[in-house]
């Protein structure tokens, strides 16, 4: 890094701080933020792990942007079962860890099945 001026809109603080002199020498500097282990108290900061996320997204190729879209969209199933599931249970019309099949009582979205229960669809 260069030294040079730089407005204060441009300046954001941390919680992180080293003990310095007000105009120390590069030597001086890169030894103290070496001895306060400045660098991975950033990276382990959510500001850095965001733009460590950020960085890695950026090199992506086209198979791991298809591969991230496919997992969200997964995910999406996976939330939504896990939801009908625990409504279900909550509503009182099942019992916890039973889904009836056809009967009428566990009934959810036609996008289910025919007889629109989820173990149909499953």
């Amino acid at each position: 890094m260069v030294r040079g001026q730089m407005n204060f809109k441009r300046l954001t603080l941390t919680d992180i701080k080293i003990a310095i002199k007000r105009v120390p020498n590069k030597k001086t500097l890169i030894a103290t933020m070496e001895a306060a282990d400045v660098k991975s108290k950033w990276e382990n900061s959510s500001w850095g792990r965001k733009l460590i996320v950020q960085k890695k997204r950026a090199s992506h190729n086209d198979f791991d942007r298809f591969g991230s879209a496919v997992g969200r969209v997964s995910g999406q199933w996976v939330r939504v079962w896990f939801n009908l599931v625990r409504k279900l249970q909550v509503g009182g019309s099942v019992k916890p860890g039973q889904i009836q099949s056809c009967s009428g009582q566990a009934s959810a979205p036609s996008r289910f099945g025919s007889c629109g229960s989820v173990a149909s669809y499953y």
